[in-house]
């Protein structure tokens, strides 16, 4: 079964910071790509439809002459029509663990020595995240991390399960007093990292998963990302993430 990979920041404001302007970059990329012969998730959007398709593929070469990139179509003719139809295809896989994500126009379909492909431009638009941004660190025993979150009475306090420079996650169990609906901006949630290190944050709820409990007591991993982050709250979390990293090596 292959890996489905997630669009996180493509066609989202966020994406500015991570978007790859070099020509000669992007086509790195995907070479890296081809060269590896990674999967690639491939979302197909077409607006004049509701559903969301996805399927996965490879990238087979590039077309120097034209700057085209062939991919390998998929074994549903019925689908093939509906890309080659109008639909854009946003693109999504990894290189080396980093999420790289990318939008392709409308291909067309033809064949490569007898075998059915789909051939489009090259990616204008391509995404690499940094590692820091999405490099996350499970909160041992023993470390302080805890978001206040601001409620209509005093402020609940909640620790963390993990922590990256991009977001974190957190753990309820049973009901909480205000509910986390996905994509809600929460402001003036405050982040206590230690004793002395703890400042305000906006955050945005980004997903939140059901997870099985002994008890009957329903527990929630849900997952926030950073608003607007500034460098020097960033530094914090790099330090108290190097910190974790730090001790986890030494007791090895």
């Amino acid at each position: 079964m292959s890996t489905l990979h997630p669009i996180t920041v493509l066609d989202k404001p966020e994406q500015e910071k991570f978007l790859i302007s070099s020509q000669s970059q992007r086509r790195n990329q995907i070479s890296t790509i081809i060269n590896k012969e990674l999967l690639v998730t491939v979302y197909v959007v077409d607006e004049n439809r509701n559903e969301q398709l996805n399927f996965s593929t490879q990238l087979l070469g590039i077309n120097p002459d034209h700057d085209l990139l062939i991919l390998d179509s998929t074994p549903n003719q019925e689908l093939n029509s509906q890309i080659t139809s109008g639909a854009m295809l946003y693109c999504a896989t990894t290189i080396n663990d980093v999420p790289i994500e990318f939008k392709l126009e409308t291909p067309r379909q033809t064949k490569l020595a007898d075998r059915p492909v789909f051939v489009t431009p090259l990616p204008t638009t391509l995404i690499r995240m940094q590692r820091r941004e999405f490099f996350r660190v499970n909160i041992p025993a023993g470390i302080s991390a805890i978001c206040y979150f601001p409620t209509d009475n005093n402020p609940k306090k909640v620790e963390l399960a993990d922590i990256s420079i991009g977001g974190f996650s957190i753990l309820i169990h049973g009901p909480f007093p205000r509910p986390f609906e996905i994509d809600d901006i929460l402001e003036q949630c405050e982040i206590q990292l230690s004793l002395n290190d703890s400042f305000e944050v906006a955050l945005k709820v980004k997903n939140h998963i059901k997870k099985p409990s002994k008890n009957n007591l329903e527990t929630t991993l849900i997952g926030f990302t950073f608003i607007d982050m500034p460098e020097s709250i960033q530094s914090q979390i790099q330090r108290f993430i190097f910190n974790i990293e730090s001790k986890r090596l030494r007791t090895r």
